[in-house]
């Protein structure tokens, strides 16, 4: 069994290619093929499910105001909040039939409740015996969606650079101010590489300094930082002159995120879930099935006395065959 995420040179057809329209460097959207794995799997991680595998010990019946629920004593823990408990059970509310007790599956949800227990609203249910590989292929889609949210951000991107910041100045207040008022700086930004080709020496960027609620998320710059910048036209600040920003979250990145960046930047991102199948052996056209080997037409298949074990005896004078093998009587 092969799976694995790999950066080819040549891509194939997939059913997911996000941002479609958008490259970045001119490489074409991620791509993903899941083999046998249910198809909704990689939109589950994409969008953060919880997810666990486990079996059904307890249903409990629905009332009009709630689903039918059942419990899942959890085997493994393929996706949860580091802030959430663990407890040995969950309870799920269950979206559609419920599945039965003793069924042991994979689970996917969503939190609805914290307490005593932990509630989960069921989002999708995969029998563990159908798709046994689930376990472990979900660390590699994990890796692959997580590249392909970093390839995403770098399409919508003007100019994506590794840098250090030379100086960075608060701009003067404009307008009404509150509270929750930005407060704009730019930063000169010595231009050390450019993922696509050619690039300025410097460039001037804009961003947001407050440390408020409604703002401290969004990214800052501080004088001599090395920092790897997905730079957007600065269109939200309101002050004049040629200059870039990083409004949102995502758009500043650490230095130590260039190689990867560099790696989008020059070959297909494509994620690999395949396994060998073994290739069914053809009929037996003539002769007798024994044992998954063909006796001929004028053989028949015994057991051996040794070790019990199907084999061929030829139906022929002088041969020994019923004395010391079982065969079927002819």
């Amino acid at each position: 069994m092969t799976a694995q995420l790999v950066l080819l040179l040549a891509l194939t057809a997939s059913p997911v290619a996000p941002n479609a329209g958008a490259t970045f460097c001119g490489i074409a959207p991620p791509s993903a093929s899941l083999d046998d794995e249910p198809p909704q799997l990689l939109e589950l991680v994409a969008s953060s499910a919880q997810l666990v595998e486990g079996t059904v010990v307890r249903l409990e019946p629905s009332t009009r105001a709630v689903h039918a629920s059942f419990v899942v004593r959890v085997d493994a823990w393929l996706s949860w909040p580091d802030a959430v408990a663990r407890p040995a059970e969950l309870t799920f509310l269950a979206n559609g039939a419920p599945p039965k007790i003793g069924d042991r599956a994979y689970f996917a949800g969503r939190i609805q409740q914290e307490g005593e227990g932990v509630t989960l609203l069921e989002e999708a249910c995969f029998d563990a015996a159908t798709y046994p590989h689930v376990a472990t292929d979900f660390p590699i889609i994990h890796d692959y969606v997580t590249a392909r949210d970093l390839y995403d951000r770098l399409a919508k991107s003007e100019l994506v650079i590794r840098g250090m910041v030379l100086s960075v100045k608060t701009l003067p207040s404009k307008g009404h101010i509150s509270e929750h008022s930005p407060v704009w700086a730019e930063a000169v930004v010595a231009v050390k590489e450019s993922a696509c080709g050619d690039h300025p020496t410097s460039v001037r960027v804009r961003f947001d300094q407050s440390i408020d609620l409604a703002n401290f998320k969004k990214p800052k710059l501080y004088t001599s930082e090395s920092v790897v910048l997905l730079l957007e036209r600065d269109t939200a600040s309101g002050f004049d002159g040629d200059a870039y920003a990083i409004p949102k979250p995502g758009e500043l990145l650490d230095a130590g995120q260039w190689p990867t960046v560099k790696q989008l930047a020059t070959t297909p991102l494509r994620l690999e879930l395949t396994r060998a199948h073994p290739t069914p052996k053809p009929p037996c056209n003539v002769g007798v099935e024994c044992g998954g080997s063909c006796c001929e037409s004028a053989a028949r298949c015994c057991v051996s006395p040794v070790n019990g074990r199907p084999v061929c005896i030829p139906s022929s004078p002088g041969v020994p065959g019923d004395a010391l093998f079982r065969c079927p009587v002819q």
